[in-house]
């Protein structure tokens, strides 16, 4: 599979598929909170370009939840609320079946709030294992693989314990976000390189996004990647974790996650040339 197969783009909007896309000489998307009128037309889109493309969820957008909808997570202990979000992922599965999506991203397992921690670990963990076997059921239902994106700080966000589940569920599969562990790194120890190492052969994608700080995501949120972004200045190191994955699992998608624009005090930076960077890494990997 290409560089061009493996890297794609996370898209809200179709001009994002018809425009953006082969701009950046791409063929591979991710859809994210299309509303369910716009579907047929994100189809033809999608067929014209004749582009893979995987979900996260949830698509469709829903008519009545919480904004963002993505920041609500199955391990909450508060049973409607995970309820609610398993109903958004559940339609957005049976969504990706019926479009033909290779696969759906879910974000399992996320933080811990006041009111989880006031019933206990014990419970906690009961809870997310139960949620991680809904998931799989899912999967094996429909067809679809899930791909479970971490969030943190949190106990679940271990090797261990995703290691655990995903040995449970060989049809889930884990979507290693590079910026939001490097946070998770910074605020919790989660000692990155030996995570990444760790879920290696687990994992089914890699999202692409940059930060040097938490700090940055509160600010910032997605910032766009750059070769001018340096470790040495606390970014992401970018070009290690994406070698180091394709290498071990050439087939893996990488998606970037992010606005096509630097804000300021980046506004002279060029997010194209990251692209033309991320695919002159993916083809010198070896």
């Amino acid at each position: 599979m290409s560089a061009r197969d493996l890297l794609g783009l996370n898209v809200n909007r179709v001009e994002h598929i018809r425009e953006k896309l082969p701009s950046l000489g791409l063929k591979r998307a991710e859809l994210f909170i299309f509303g369910r009128e716009e579907l047929p037309e994100v189809q033809r889109a999608l067929e014209e370009q004749q582009a893979r493309f995987s979900i996260h969820a949830p698509v469709p957008r829903p008519r009545a939840y919480p904004y963002p909808p993505t920041w609500t997570f199955l391990n909450y202990a508060d049973e409607d609320r995970r309820n609610a979000y398993f109903g958004m992922i559940q339609e957005t599965v049976e969504c990706a079946a019926d479009l033909g999506a290779e696969y759906v991203v879910v974000h399992y397992p996320g933080p811990i709030t006041k009111a989880c921690e006031e019933v206990g670990l014990d419970r906690l963990f009961e809870i997310a294992n139960q949620s991680a076997d809904r998931l799989a059921e899912l999967s094996a239902r429909t067809g679809v693989p899930i791909h479970i994106e971490g969030f943190g700080p949190s106990p679940f966000l271990t090797s261990e314990f995703i290691l655990g589940v995903l040995d449970r569920h060989p049809n889930l599969a884990y979507c290693f976000d590079v910026a939001h562990n490097h946070i998770a790194d910074q605020r919790a120890d989660l000692a990155y390189y030996r995570f990444l190492e760790d879920l290696l052969p687990r994992i089914g994608s890699v999202h692409l996004w940059q930060t040097r700080h938490y700090d940055d995501y509160v600010t910032y949120r997605h910032l766009p990647l750059h070769p001018s972004q340096t470790p040495d200045e606390g970014w992401v190191d970018i070009e290690r974790v994406v070698r180091t994955v394709h290498r071990a699992q050439p087939t893996v998608p990488f998606v970037m996650e992010f606005p096509g624009w630097f804000p300021d005090p980046w506004r002279h930076l060029d997010y194209r040339e990251g692209v033309r960077w991320l695919q002159e890494i993916l083809e010198t990997s070896s």
